[in-house]
C-alpha cells in the first residue's frame, strides 16, 4: 500500500489522517468494517456527478461496498487543505481510484479523542 501524500505545506493531524486512510483504503478493499469505523453512524455522502447530486447514507454506502457495486479499486489520495477548529475539522483531498478522480470535502468530528467522518462531499471526475 502506498502511504498517503500531502501537499508540501499541509500537516494532517494523525487522528484525522487515520480516519481518512481507513475510509479510503476500506473502500478500496471493500472492507466494510474499516469503513464503518471511520464514519459516524449518521454519516452520509453527497456525490456530485455530471448527471446530478446523489445523497448516500452510510448504511447504503456500506451495502454498495459489500455487494461489489462500488469501491474495490486501488486508491491513492493527496490532502491539499486541512482546517481544525476544536472538535471539528474539514479536509480537502483528491483520491484517485483507477482512472477515476474524486475530489472530496470531508467534515470530521472528534468524539472522545477519536476523529470520525461526519460527511463527504465528493465530486467525481473533476
Amino acid at each position: 500500500m502506498t502511504p498517503p501524500a500531502h501537499a508540501a505545506s499541509v500537516t494532517v493531524p494523525a487522528g484525522i489522517d487515520a480516519a481518512l486512510e481507513a475510509f479510503t483504503q476500506g473502500a478500496a478493499t471493500r472492507d466494510t468494517d474499516r469503513v464503518c469505523d471511520a464514519l459516524l453512524p449518521e454519516a452520509c455522502q453527497f456525490v456530485v456527478t455530471p448527471a446530478g447530486l446523489r445523497v448516500i447514507a452510510r448504511d447504503a454506502y456500506v451495502a454498495g461496498l459489500a455487494a461489489g457495486a462500488i469501491g474495490g479499486a486501488p486508491t491513492t489520495r493527496v490532502v491539499d487543505a486541512v482546517h481544525v477548529d476544536g472538535h471539528r475539522a474539514w479536509v480537502r483531498q483528491v483520491r484517485t481510484a483507477g482512472a477515476t478522480r474524486l475530489r472530496d470535502a470531508v467534515s470530521l468530528v472528534d468524539i472522545d479523542g477519536t476523529w470520525k467522518i461526519a460527511s463527504v462531499c465528493v465530486e467525481i471526475g473533476a
